[in-house]
């Protein structure tokens, strides 16, 4: 073998080295992308309780009400950085990452997006149309067959 043959193969164990290198690095920072999607998950689910309490010791009149501006700019700090991750996210599933808190963390953005919207832009998301046509339905279908019932309890 040549010395410019043996350059080559050594030049190729590095190359082959490097590229094992990258591959384990991808597999360390999806796995740290992994932890914070669990930290994320858990921090949503604690600002949620913290609004939910708060808002109850507000209705009681035991607590602040000023509350709600500060836990509205806590979610959309969440929000804010929630987007960011939601691009890792992105990155390290297209290159066949399975990441195991990647779907409940994109629930808990979607979630944050819509309870930071104006009143009038959610009530005007399809689901809350649906929800409303349906409800008005079902009450107008019980009204109908109660105002029925007097009618005929009257005859007799």
């Amino acid at each position: 073998m040549s010395r410019v043959e043996r350059q080559i193969e050594l030049f190729s164990d590095l190359v082959e080295e490097e590229s094992w290198k990258e591959e384990h690095n991808e597999a360390n920072m999806a796995a740290e992308l992994g932890e914070v999607l669990v930290f994320g998950n858990e921090t949503y689910d604690a600002m949620v309780r913290f609004d939910e309490s708060a808002r109850l010791l507000a209705l009681k009149g035991e607590g602040p009400v000023e509350h709600v501006q500060e836990v509205k700019k806590l979610f959309g700090e969440w929000l804010a950085l929630g987007r960011r991750v939601v691009v890792s996210i992105e990155f390290f599933e297209g290159r066949g990452h399975d990441l195991d808190q990647a779907a409940e963390f994109r629930k808990r953005l979607a979630e944050c997006e819509w309870a930071l919207k104006p009143a009038s832009q959610a009530m005007n998301h399809p689901k809350m149309v649906a929800a409303r046509d349906a409800a008005v339905a079902e009450f107008r279908s019980g009204f109908r067959k109660k105002k029925s019932s007097r009618r005929t309890s009257a005859r007799i």
